[in-house]
């Protein structure tokens, strides 16, 4: 198919607007997508435990944490915490708890870097250790049942990826009295840690 000069020139000229078009819209800014945050946090825990019948004890150890937002408002944890006291009751015994739960979290406040949650888990705990009996010995051993906790916290970014959490909790697990059978309890837990947070840019 032949076509006349001008028509041709017509054509070049349109092609080459096409290809400056689209090498400039090519080159242009792409709109940030709005992926949904996610930390990571390790930091120091304290339990202060009761053993039935016994008394309480101070445990100190570690905290993990991985949280991912669902809604602004709204998002899930998992958390693993390992606590330890030693030689409990004069026993030359320690007693440690691993606790391994999940659940939501919920942001009351996300303003100027400051994040005010509350949240609840729920999942299990192995405590091991000793108890007093009441025949003047001691029980020694291990339970692993359902524990769960409520609880809030406040934190405070540093930079856009940095920050220091910190929260309190009350903590439900299950040990054996004096006379070795099963009785719920329940803990206060203070946590303090420092939390890297991938996305922190679309958290508001």
């Amino acid at each position: 198919m032949n076509f006349s000069k001008s028509t041709q020139q017509m054509i070049k000229l349109g092609v080459l607007f096409l290809l400056v078009s689209l090498e400039a819209r090519a080159q242009g800014p792409l709109a940030a997508g709005r992926s949904a945050a996610f930390d990571a946090s390790l930091g120091y825990a304290y339990v202060r435990m009761p053993v039935p019948g016994s008394g309480k004890i101070g445990m100190n150890g570690v905290d993990a944490t991985v949280s991912a937002d669902l809604l602004p408002r709204i998002g899930l944890r998992a958390d693993l915490c390992y606590v330890r006291s030693q030689k409990v009751f004069g026993t030359g015994h320690h007693n440690d708890a691993l606790t391994y739960m999940g659940g939501p979290v919920f942001y009351i406040v996300r303003h100027r870097g400051t994040t005010l949650y509350l949240d609840a888990l729920f999942g299990g705990a192995r405590l091991n250790g000793v108890n007093l009996s009441d025949n003047g010995g001691y029980f020694f051993g291990y339970v692993n049942k359902p524990a769960w906790s409520v609880g809030a916290g406040a934190e405070r970014s540093f930079t856009p990826s940095v920050s220091l959490r910190i929260g309190a909790d009350y903590l439900h697990t299950t040990f054996f009295n004096r006379t070795a059978a099963y009785q719920s309890e329940g803990s206060l837990r203070g946590l303090v840690s420092v939390v890297y947070t991938f996305g922190r840019g679309h958290r508001r």
